[in-house]
């Protein structure tokens, strides 16, 4: 695993693959130094220092035409790179995805249609080629992609003040968390937000990993000076789930009950508690976790279906084990029945279905000791 901490530098297309090259390691680097890029690009990488911190920089090398003026200039230069790079089908339509998206924002606000949109920077040779470059790499460590919220702002004095109006439309389109910043040398590019949107998970909360190797990126772009750190870890089957909470203590019994039925159906799991609130009042306690993906949903179900008028979330982890049912006899030349075999690692737990049990005509003793 993969993960971008966008929220403490902000992200574009050079940090981002500068940080994936720093830290896949001597293969990456090789990759990109050593590869066919066609005649007219080459990449070289250096090391750079600031703040006492040590980044890998990588920068485009471009010997011929530097900018492209339309999208469909970009994809055949895409996609003639990508042919001579013998890049993966994937990486390359990941590449052209993110130069679209850019497009297609920036045509939305400025009311004009797609095909008639000129490029801004992301029409620079070395802006595009290192999102190709980058899609390429990330296809080849075959590794999930995570990222933090995006940090889009930069200094009073410079160019980043203000988030750039794409990158919000992109944020907006493709649902991505923000954060703001005031310190120099921060925010995010257009396509650096793109390629984050094609490649990458966002989560609010980073779920409980083991790091493993921590690495900075620097970009050829001395604008967003920051460095990105990038962490590569080992997922410990653990997931990023959001908690719900609310307290009720003016709804009656039937209401509640419906409540809960349709909350179930939209999330991972519902439940009630019961309790004493002001005044010796008894009330319910309603709960659920729910995926980021399924949170807005499950709190307009709770502010919809039950008569509280606000709502309590936060962040956890659960671990979960992998469930399959498998078929297996519980004695010697006995029936067979539908067993629960829970694994994590070398932990297993197997559990008898009940109903094949009590179907059965004389169950044993411990129906959770099933044999194979």
């Amino acid at each position: 695993m993969i993960i971008f901490e966008a929220h403490a530098s902000g992200v574009d297309e050079g940090r981002l693959l500068s940080s994936l090259v720093s830290i896949s390691g001597e293969a990456a680097s090789k990759r990109l130094t050593e590869g066919n890029w066609t005649e007219s690009l080459s990449f070289s990488i250096e090391s750079a220092a600031q703040g006492g911190i040590t980044s890998l920089k990588v920068c485009p090398r471009v010997f011929h035409a530097s900018h492209h003026r339309s999208l469909d200039e970009a994809k055949s230069w895409l996609e003639k790179v990508a042919d001579v790079a013998s890049a993966s089908r994937e990486a390359l339509e990941r590449a052209l995805s993110a130069v679209e998206l850019v497009v297609r924002c920036r045509a939305s606000l400025s009311g004009t249609p797609v095909d008639e949109t000129p490029l801004g920077m992301e029409g620079e040779i070395s802006r595009a080629t290192s999102a190709l470059a980058f899609f390429v790499l990330l296809s080849e460590t075959k590794e999930e992609a995570l990222s933090t919220p995006l940090c889009v702002s930069g200094a009073p004095d410079c160019d980043t003040f203000l988030a750039n109006s794409v990158t919000l439309a992109i944020a907006a389109e493709r649902n991505i968390p923000l954060l703001g910043s005031n310190r120099p040398g921060v925010g995010s590019s257009p396509l650096g937000c793109a390629m984050l949107a094609i490649g990458a998970r966002f989560v609010r909360a980073l779920p409980s990993v083991v790091p493993q190797r921590i690495s900075y990126g620097t970009s050829f772009d001395s604008q967003y000076a920051t460095p990105i750190r990038v962490i590569g870890a080992r997922d410990e089957s653990l997931e990023e789930v959001y908690m719900l909470e609310a307290t009720l203590d003016d709804i009656t019994g039937e209401e509640i009950a419906l409540a809960l039925e349709r909350l179930q159906e939209s999330t991972l799991e519902a439940h009630l508690l019961q309790g004493l609130g002001k005044k010796g009042r008894p009330l319910f306690v309603l709960r659920a976790l729910a995926t980021y993906a399924d949170l807005d949903a499950a709190l307009r179900c709770i502010l919809e279906d039950t008569t509280t008028i606000g709502i309590r979330y936060w962040p956890v982890s659960r671990v979960r084990m992998e469930r399959n049912i498998e078929e297996k006899r519980l004695w010697e030349g006995g029936p067979f029945v539908r067993v629960k075999v829970s694994r994590l690692g070398d932990l297993v737990k197997e559990k008898a279905e009940f109903d094949d049990i009590k179907a059965l005509k004389r169950p044993p003793r411990n129906a959770d000791s099933a044999q194979s």
